[in-house]
Parts: structure tokens; C-alpha cells; sequence
């Protein structure tokens, strides 16, 4: 276990450190105020406004939501130290910035901002491997390998190496679902996989408003998984609720009630939405949900920045290509708990941002569906490895879809540094000569390092792919 973790760090810390090193500071949505409620965190000051070191938190207002303008219009420069900052970060519950104002406690300006997105890159790939490891077993194949990857998008990725909740949210989805695969398919029954789902589902809670949201999504859709469990089927029959106490019974049907008032409050507005017409709190109908459903998976891959930064069309084409190949290939062949697991992650995917958008619009975003995303990626890899074809075509398939993602990752990074360097539209030639280079290298050392990442991730997924193999 341990040494699967270690290798699937050198996988992932690589690409999240050149993130966040060539990344500009503060390009990535709403990073100012939630690097200003964890500095305020960090000097034991808990509600707003908060105490800051002096963030320019007007840094990147030039540039965001506009893709033609290079970053080098981004004034730094630092304030007072002290300065209170009132931010929309104040309501999000406290455990993504609690672990982010670690950093902020030994150091601060520009370096320590960097810092911090160092040390989330850090706590978010331990995360991700610590699931990784759990997933991927020596001579259980390569399928797990793709869906491991796969729930990886470059969008995960990308907001893992910044001060951005919907990181650490994908990485405790991941967990969750590492740990029930790993008790269900392995029958491992060791503590990594009680921790792993023992933290990932109060973790989801703790650092999303919505994150109750996420917890019941991940239990309605692994529940075919767990249900196919023999034990566990054995369990639910030896229950007698006769031998049950009075506290028993009242924790249980205060348990109900709970759930009902829950599915009430959350089904009754998208309800009464979908029977009336109208605007959605001034903002559009409810049916903009779907109209920007193909927005929102264009996001969840591959829109950085502050939704200005787009991976282009090819690179998505590529990406879509290698997620409908292992999602169909899974439903059309796969294990009947696989393919119904499969079934109701992608029900959950498409419907929950339609149903938000009923009677709450605009609010999500492409990166909020990650927690589900990593669902439906490993489920599927999983049901192509319990059928025919994955077991006929394990070998060549997994090395193509793997290194067309290896591709979409690389790309993501260049894509990323020459918008900022010189516009989206800008000279693919903007190495030599551009408006804005990473504060701390060239342009040039840049690329270099985004070369030297992937060749180390590369030849770590080589490895990954050994171990899977049992050589």
C-alpha cells in the first residue's frame, strides 16, 4: 500500500507543483477570497472580515473572464499588513480553509501565496494517491489504472494545485469511492479502506455548502456495488428489528423523518419550477440548466482560469472521445452492479446541474460536478474490466486511452501558459518573446519544466501500469 502510494505521488505531485508554479497568481476562481479567509484562519480569526496580510485582492480583475489579456497588467504588490478583508467565502464551512491557512501561519506575500498552493497540491495529490492505491492492486489489471486516471480530468488537476475547494472535494469523492471498490471487489477489510471512507464523506460535508448533496449522490450511486456484496446482503437479512431498543427505533424513524424533510425541501422548488414559467431569481428561465449542460462539461475538462482559459476544441474532442469509449464500452458489456452503479452516476451527472439551474441560476459550475465525475470514471473502467472486451483488449486499449489523456494533461499546461503569456489567440511563439512570463522563470524554463512533469508522470504511469500487471 505504501509503495503504490509513493508511486502514484510521483504520478500526480509533478503536474500539480508546475500548476501551480506557472499558473499566475490569483487565476484560478475566487483563489483572493479564499486565500483571505485562510490567512484570517491562521491568526485565530474565524469571522469575517478577516485579518490578511495584505492580499491585492483587486490583483486580477484586469484579466479574468477576459482570454485575450495577458496577466502582466496584474498589479502584486502587497498591502498593509493587518488589512481586514469582507469576503463570500465567510459562509463555506471551515475545513478546506482551515487546511489551507497552514502555510499562511510561517509565511506570507507573494512567495507565501505560492507556498499555499504548493501545500494544497500537496494534501490534495496525498489524497488522490492514498484512493489511487486503493483502487490499483498488483495483477488486478489495468482497468482500474484508466478509471483512476480518467477521474482526473485536467480541470481536477488544475484546481488541486490552487487554493480552490472543488479540489480537495473531488479528492475525498475519490476516496469514498476508492474505499467501497476496494471493500467490495478485494474484500480488503483493512483500516486504509475504513479511513479512506471514514474521511471522505465527513470531509465532502466540511467543505462544500452543498456537500450533503454530494455524501447522498455517492450513496444512492454505489449502492449497487455495495448490495452485490454477499455479506453485506447477509447482514441486511439477519437484521430483526424485533430485538430492537426503544432509543433504536427512535433513532431510526427520527432518521426517516430527516430524510423526507430533506427530500421535500429539495424537491418541492424544482417542482414548483418545472410547472411554472419565468425567471429563476431575475436570472433566466428554468431551463437554462440544460441549455449550458454541454458548458458545464466543457468546464469540468478543461476551462481554466476564471472561466477564460479554454482548453480548445481539439484537446476536448480528445478527452470527450476517451470518456465515451470506456463509459459505453461499460454499459454495453459490463458486471450487472457495475453497469447499475454506472447508470445512476450518470443520471446523478446530468440531472443534478439541470435541477440546481430550476430554481437556483446561476450558481454552478462545471468544477462542482468532479465528485461526480470520479464516480462515473472509475465505475465504468471497472465495468470494461469485468467484461469480454476488457479482458481481450486490456493490453493495447489502456495504453491508447492513457496516453491520449497523458496528451490532454501536457497540452492543458502549454494551453494554460501562453493564454496568460500573450492572449488566447496569442503566438504559439510566445517562449521568446511575450508580455508575461511566471514570476519565478522564463517562459522558456517554463516549457521546460512542463517537459521534465510529464516525463516523470509518464514513466511513473509505466510503472503503475507494471504493478497493476503483477510484474
Amino acid at each position: 500500500m505504501r509503495q503504490r502510494w509513493l508511486l502514484l505521488m510521483v504520478v500526480l505531485l509533478p503536474l500539480c507543483a508546475t500548476w501551480a508554479l506557472t499558473n499566475p497568481m490569483f487565476a484560478s476562481p475566487d483563489e483572493p477570497a479564499h486565500m483571505a479567509r485562510a490567512q484570517g484562519f491562521s491568526r485565530f480569526d474565524f469571522t469575517p472580515p478577516y485579518e490578511t496580510d495584505g492580499l491585492p485582492m483587486s490583483a486580477p480583475d484586469c484579466f479574468r473572464f477576459r482570454a485575450e489579456v495577458t496577466a502582466d497588467c496584474a498589479d502584486y504588490t502587497w498591502g498593509t499588513d493587518g488589512t481586514e478583508v469582507e469576503t463570500k467565502t465567510r459562509d463555506y464551512p471551515p475545513l478546506f480553509h482551515a487546511v489551507a491557512a497552514v502555510p499562511a501561519v510561517f509565511v506570507g506575500g507573494l512567495t507565501g501565496a505560492y507556498v499555499m498552493r504548493i501545500w494544497m497540491g500537496l494534501v490534495c495529490c496525498a489524497l488522490l494517491a492514498w484512493a489511487g492505491a486503493l483502487l490499483i492492486r498488483p495483477g488486478r489489471g489495468r482497468w482500474p489504472v484508466v478509471g483512476f486516471a480518467l477521474a482526473l480530468t485536467p480541470m481536477a488537476v488544475f484546481v488541486s494545485s490552487t487554493v480552490n475547494p472543488s479540489g480537495i472535494t473531488a479528492a475525498f469523492s475519490l476516496l469514498v469511492v476508492a474505499g467501497v471498490v476496494a471493500r467490495r471487489l478485494y474484500h480488503d477489510r483493512g483500516r486504509a479502506m475504513r479511513w479512506a471512507v471514514g474521511v471522505g464523506l465527513p470531509g465532502l460535508v466540511l467543505v462544500r455548502r452543498d456537500g450533503v448533496l454530494w455524501v447522498a449522490i455517492l450513496a444512492v450511486t454505489l449502492l449497487p456495488i455495495v448490495l452485490a456484496d454477499a455479506d453485506t446482503r447477509a447482514r441486511l437479512r439477519g437484521l430483526d428489528s424485533r430485538g430492537w431498543t426503544a432509543r433504536s427505533r427512535a433513532i431510526v424513524l427520527l432518521g426517516v423523518m430527516g430524510a423526507v424533510v430533506i427530500a421535500a425541501l429539495w424537491v418541492v422548488p424544482v417542482l414548483h419550477r418545472f410547472f411554472t414559467t419565468g425567471e429563476v431569481g431575475g436570472n433566466g428561465s428554468r431551463w437554462q440548466g440544460i441549455e449550458v449542460l454541454r458548458i458545464y462539461f466543457d468546464h469540468m475538462i478543461g476551462t481554466f482560469g476564471w472561466i477564460d482559459t479554454y482548453i480548445g476544441q481539439e484537446a476536448f474532442a480528445i478527452a470527450s472521445g476517451v470518456c465515451l469509449l470506456v463509459v459505453l464500452t461499460g454499459l454495453a458489456g459490463g458486471r450487472r452492479d457495475f453497469v447499475a452503479a454506472q447508470t445512476l452516476s450518470l443520471l446523478a451527472l446530468f440531472a443534478t446541474p439541470v435541477v440546481f439551474g430550476m430554481f437556483l441560476y446561476p450558481y454552478f459550475q462545471g468544477r462542482y460536478m468532479l465528485p461526480m465525475w470520479v464516480i462515473v470514471a472509475v465505475v465504468s473502467a471497472l465495468s470494461v474490466g469485468s467484461s469480454d472486451v476488457g479482458t481481450r483488449t486490456s493490453g493495447r486499449l489502456v495504453v491508447v486511452a492513457l496516453s491520449l489523456w497523458w496528451v490532454v494533461h501536457v497540452w492543458s499546461l502549454v494551453q494554460n501558459l501562453r493564454r496568460y503569456a500573450v492572449g488566447f489567440r496569442g503566438s504559439w511563439r510566445f517562449v521568446a518573446t511575450s508580455a508575461w512570463h511566471p514570476p519565478m522563470m522564463s517562459n522558456l524554463v517554463a516549457v521546460a519544466t512542463i517537459a521534465v512533469a510529464a516525463g516523470v508522470s509518464a514513466l511513473a504511469v509505466r510503472r503503475v501500469i507494471a504493478v497493476a500487471d503483477g510484474r
